[in-house]
């Protein structure tokens, strides 16, 4: 069954782009307190996401519109990139140094919701 994201028509983010990218352990069982903790449904929530984030250090710097991942032009540093295709799917992907870790081929054509920076070290 799919659960929807805190973003419209956005569904099921499993956390993994995020557990490769930040190198952190029981992501998953840290979402989904933090989830119960903001009164969430389930920790696929944009707010459990931008909350995670900033307690690892990352803040929000924008909130995209009509901008693929292909076409965002990111300067150095670490960045945690919140992506959908408009419809049902959403990704959750980390960008180093202007460099897209993802397994998936297609995600340079996902639209970006929100763009996070860390901000500390």
């Amino acid at each position: 069954m799919k659960r929807e994201l805190g973003i419209a028509g956005c569904y099921e983010c499993e956390p993994e782009s995020c557990r490769k990218g930040l190198y952190k352990d029981k992501v998953k069982a840290e979402l989904t307190a933090l989830a119960e903790e903001l009164g969430c449904e389930t920790y696929n929530d944009q707010r459990v996401f931008g909350a995670f984030l900033e307690r690892l250090g990352f803040g929000l710097i924008s909130v995209r519109e009509r901008i693929t991942l292909g076409e965002l032009e990111l300067d150095r540093g670490r960045y945690c990139v919140l992506c959908s295709d408009r419809k049902e799917f959403c990704h959750l992907l980390p960008v180093v140094d202007g460099v897209i870790y993802d397994r998936r081929d297609d995600c340079r054509s996902l639209f970006v919701e929100a763009v996070y920076k860390e901000t500390t070290k």
